[in-house]
């Protein structure tokens, strides 16, 4: 009698068990639907801003929104020099130092402006783009984490800048002081 009581009260408990790990395993796919929905919800929505913000013109000069990414740091006046391969602008500021744009992070630009470096006599004799001496440089990363419409943004300031990087999703701004003279 006590064998068939504790044969039945485990056979209940393991019935209860299956109904429990059957209804959570029903409920776990809903909710995986349900966040599927809503992310997709979510990116109809990010598409459609994204898309009529693409239908504003975009009238801020190259200038004005190096300075704003850079937070007011230097106020750059003109543009020196850009390069297609290595993508980089090189512009000219207020205070005397230089700021480099590119989509290129350190690691990936400086071995190929060493090696361009290497190869030209002409390059030897003027400033190397990214300064003489690593104090002088700081380099500081803009990306579509920071802003929404980075990406859309940094594709037309590439195009009025005569370099043509698309719609990036990071760029690097290298700011270069200039050496001290003696």
């Amino acid at each position: 009698m006590v064998d068939t009581i504790s044969f039945t009260t485990m056979a209940a408990i393991i019935a209860i068990g299956l109904i429990i790990w059957y209804f959570n395993q029903k409920q776990a796919a809903a909710l995986v639907r349900m966040a599927r929905a809503t992310e997709d919800t979510h990116m109809i929505a990010v598409k459609n801003r994204r898309d009529a913000h693409k239908q504003q013109p975009f009238e801020m000069s190259v200038f004005d929104w190096v300075a704003k990414k850079l937070d007011n740091e230097a106020k750059p006046l003109e543009i020196i020099s850009k390069s297609q391969k290595p993508m980089w602008v090189n512009l000219r500021c207020q205070n005397g130092s230089r700021v480099v744009i590119s989509p290129l992070s350190p690691t990936e630009l400086k071995p190929v402006l060493n090696a361009q470096r290497a190869k030209s006599k002409l390059s030897q004799a003027e400033e190397p783009l990214l300064g003489t001496f690593r104090k002088g440089l700081t380099t500081k990363e803009v990306s579509l984490r920071d802003d929404e419409w980075f990406d859309m943004e940094a594709d037309t300031i590439g195009k009025k800048a005569g370099v043509d990087w698309g719609e990036v999703t990071r760029l690097f701004f290298y700011s270069v002081t200039p050496k001290a003279s003696k």
